[in-house]
């Protein structure tokens, strides 16, 4: 239970740190080289990360922000991928699914710190590689999961829906990247300014959903900790992956 709620206080400090970012961001966009601050519609997350900002001021307390919460971001989804396994625990195959989620939503979290830690004034082309590989890998990791929870039916159905709302949010994502305007002209940067902030604060809030959810469940089926030598192989994995926070006897240790 820990991990759920240190996942959901993390998603809230992703949101709290990237919004003090755009306030802090001095200005300029793609169109508008000379604009003032942080305009939502034309500007894109990324840019609170460059190093000088496009009107060519220092951007340095935006970034510092910026990184802080890309970062908490990452960890939220790790640590919330990670706290998942030991729910799965019915056959070989859902645990090897559930497993794998666990992987790629690890995987997903390096990528967003890599987004973080890479400027795209400095490495384009290379902080382009992180942004792509993070969307394919929680892709990856949340289809995973969403086929676990399929197999396990005493799941909370809020994951299911939350995973179909995601995934239809996407599919039109998509969608205007393929179908939408030209690439370059004010329209195409509208739709991708502002679709790239949709995608990712619905990840951080379809997690932080879940986390809640997933912590009320534990709590209504009274699910205890499990003590060593009695644990499954997620729980053991688990129990690898994460130690203990506290020691045992300790008050307050079960997950």
């Amino acid at each position: 239970m820990y991990f759920f709620r240190l996942t959901v206080m993390i998603s809230l400090l992703f949101f709290l740190l990237t919004i003090i970012a755009m306030f802090l961001y001095p200005g300029g966009t793609t169109l508008h080289h000379h604009a003032r601050g942080y305009t939502f519609f034309e500007n894109f997350l990324s840019d609170l990360g460059r190093v000088t900002a496009i009107s060519g001021q220092s951007n340095l307390p935006a970034r510092i922000c910026f990184t802080l919460a890309l970062s908490a971001g990452g960890l939220g989804i790790a640590l919330f991928f990670l706290a998942l396994l030991p729910f799965f625990t019915g056959s070989s195959r859902t645990r090897w699914l559930s497993r794998l989620g666990a992987v790629f939503g690890l995987l997903a979290s390096l990528c967003f710190l890599g987004v973080a830690l890479v400027p795209l004034d400095l490495a384009g082309a290379i902080h382009d590689l992180f942004i792509d590989a993070a969307l394919v890998t929680f892709l990856a990791a949340f289809l995973f999961l969403f086929l676990a929870v399929l197999r396990t039916p005493a799941f909370p159905k809020i994951f299911l829906w939350s995973f179909s709302v995601f995934a239809v949010v996407l599919l039109v994502y998509v969608l205007l990247i393929i179908f939408g305007p030209a690439p370059g002209t004010a329209a195409w940067v509208l739709v991708q300014a502002t679709g790239q902030k949709v995608i990712v604060a619905f990840a951080i809030l379809i997690a932080m959903i879940q986390a809640l959810s997933a912590q009320r469940f534990l709590v209504k089926t009274s699910i205890p900790s499990f003590p060593r030598g009695k644990q499954s192989g997620d729980q053991e994995l688990l129990t690898t992956l994460i130690p203990p926070v506290f020691p045992p006897g300790a008050p307050g240790k079960n997950l």
